[in-house]
């Protein structure tokens, strides 16, 4: 697992404050359905100023193969493969993101002709991938989130296959895993030294740290 931190600070300026963000990323990835993870993220070093709001964001990302078989005597011209999935990040002060994904791919299934995985009653998917994003702010509590170590993210994925449109069907999922990231923001307002420094800079700050 690999984390970026990212610092960018841009000048908003009334009389001598200045707005800032800085964020973290951790990424986590494991089999479904469902799996788990704990990821750990970059608390906020009150040193840098006084917070306005906290942001937790997840990307979530299914990826697997799919075949669909007709095993009815009856075509299915109208036969799909319906996709949900769900993942949630639950972070301190009772926060918990989800983000819920939905799709439906199509396929026209001939009657069955009795051999398997061939024939023009047999579709193959390929490599199916869906994602989406969710958020969500917090305003208040933030005492979890300060400090100069780490707070942890429990992250739970899973997802689910049905076909609709034909009586009778062979669904064969392979290699199905979840993945993505958890994402904290920072905004907070920088102290009137440090507005100057950043002033001495142009008015913006840019600082990339990678960790393992």
């Amino acid at each position: 697992m690999k984390k970026i931190t990212t610092l960018v600070a841009a000048l908003a300026l009334t009389g001598m404050a200045s707005a800032a963000q800085i964020t973290d990323v951790a990424s986590f990835g494991f089999p479904l359905s469902p799996g788990t993870e704990t990821v750990q993220l970059d608390q906020f070093d009150d040193s840098l100023g006084t917070l306005n709001w906290i942001k937790i964001e997840i990307t979530g990302k299914v990826q697997s193969n799919v075949t669909v078989e007709n095993d009815s005597v009856l075509a299915a011209p109208d036969a799909a493969l319906e996709i949900t999935s769900n993942f949630s990040a639950a972070a301190p002060s009772s926060t918990n993101v989800v983000v819920a994904m939905n799709d439906s791919l199509s396929a026209s299934l001939d009657p069955t002709d009795g051999t398997k995985g061939s024939g023009s009653d047999f579709h193959d998917y390929g490599l199916i991938d869906i994602e989406d994003t969710n958020s969500s702010v917090i305003v208040m509590n933030f005492a979890p989130f300060v400090g100069t170590g780490e707070f942890d993210v429990d992250v739970i994925g899973s997802a689910g296959f049905v076909v609709s449109g034909t009586t009778d069907s062979s669904l064969k999922v392979s290699n199905l895993n979840g993945m993505g990231e958890v994402k904290v923001t920072y905004d907070y307002v920088v102290p009137e030294p440090a507005s100057m420094a950043l002033i001495g800079l142009g008015g913006m700050l840019m600082i990339g740290r990678r960790k393992k």
